[in-house]
């Protein structure tokens, strides 16, 4: 697991202070514009736009994701939400 340090933002569902990412394929690059991640607090669906900055994923471009990305977007967000109400 890689962590990346990103400029300071605010997750667009919960504010949440956001200015990190953890990697968890393996593969030791930045997120990359484009590149889908959760709120860790609130398990909220975002994509990072052309500065890195986690915004909401927009109806278009959710329907534009494979079954399995969805699937795996679903999967995530949902452990999130279970850990902070366990």
């Amino acid at each position: 697991m890689y962590h990346h340090k990103l400029p300071d933002y605010h997750c667009p569902y919960c504010n949440q202070l956001m200015n990190g990412t953890l990697s968890t394929d393996g593969k030791p690059q930045p997120p990359q514009p484009g590149d889908l991640s959760c709120c860790f607090r609130c398990g909220g669906a975002l994509q990072f736009d052309a500065n890195l900055k986690p915004s909401l994923l927009c109806a278009d471009d959710w329907n534009a994701l494979t079954d399995e990305m969805r699937d795996a977007l679903v999967e995530m967000s949902e452990s999130i939400k279970g850990a902070h109400h366990d």
